[in-house]
């Protein structure tokens, strides 16, 4: 496995509203992927977007974790998202990945 990005998404937790308010992410080491899982709130994925680093969405397969698409910042309105997909749509949207509590 060729290293897809610094940071790999794998489940969010989203506020009443929507929004999202943390992420679980594993590191991409290249050959494999970290054991443990870190947790990043969203303004501190903002900032190590903007710093260079890469984040990607992942989901787990049948045959191991599988590549998702690759994230984003985009400004609407002064307000930062976090997404897969370039849109006018006020909103987080990481894809379909699994939530959690937080």
């Amino acid at each position: 496995m060729s290293k897809w990005a610094d940071y790999l998404i794998f489940k969010v937790c989203k506020d009443e509203t929507n929004i999202i308010k943390e992420v679980a992410v594993k590191q991409d080491k290249g050959e494999k992927l970290s054991s443990e899982e870190e947790y990043y709130s969203k303004s501190e994925v903002i900032n190590l977007i903007t710093k260079g680093h890469s984040f990607m969405t992942i989901f787990k397969g049948d045959n191991g974790w599988k590549q998702g698409k690759e994230v984003i910042i985009v400004t609407r309105n002064g307000k930062k998202y976090l997404k897969t997909e370039r849109n006018e749509v006020e909103e987080d949207n990481l894809g379909k990945l699994p939530e959690y509590n937080c």
